[in-house]
């Protein structure tokens, strides 16, 4: 009787060990699967972000994959530099007043968080955040907007009239 209850404590224990190790191997694949920040952006759609075109981005990722200043020639005639690049995020400097940076979010899925930083002035500042799927289609999530725009209006008002 003790020999029966030993042998099926061990297989209970062995099938155990095994749906682990199955499922620590699925995660793994996932991950595997899962695109670095760098191809997603290859695949970014011109018209989430029509300062570039599609060879501009793939130049850009040439030159930092190469150790080279990341600048191309934007569609407006200036100079786009991509200043940051991890597997999970990268950073680009549109002009001087616009900046645009991507992130790998893990959620229930994988999600493309999208910021674009608008500067007016070192105090002045609007972020917009704007979430998409691997596949660059937008989700039902609501932008989130912060700026410091309108507390720049209120120092204004504040200011005693002549």
């Amino acid at each position: 009787m003790k020999r029966i209850g030993l042998l099926f404590i061990n297989v209970c224990l062995a099938t155990h060990a095994g749906a682990q190790i199955s499922m620590n191997e699925e995660r793994q694949n996932e991950t595997q699967k899962r695109k670095p920040i760098s191809e997603l952006f290859k695949e970014m759609p011109d018209s989430l972000l029509p300062y570039l075109t599609k060879n501009n981005r793939l130049d850009m990722m040439d030159f930092m994959e190469a150790g080279m200043p990341a600048k191309v020639t934007n569609r407006l005639g200036g100079t786009s530099t991509m200043t940051a690049l991890t597997p999970d995020s990268l950073s680009i400097t549109m002009n001087q007043s616009m900046q645009i940076g991507l992130c790998l979010i893990e959620r229930d899925s994988t999600i493309i968080e999208m910021t674009r930083t608008y500067k007016i002035s070192e105090s002045q500042e609007e972020n917009v955040v704007n979430y998409y799927s691997v596949s660059w289609l937008p989700l039902p999530i609501t932008p989130v907007v912060t700026s410091t725009l309108l507390k720049r209006d209120d120092e204004i008002f504040a200011k005693p009239q002549f």
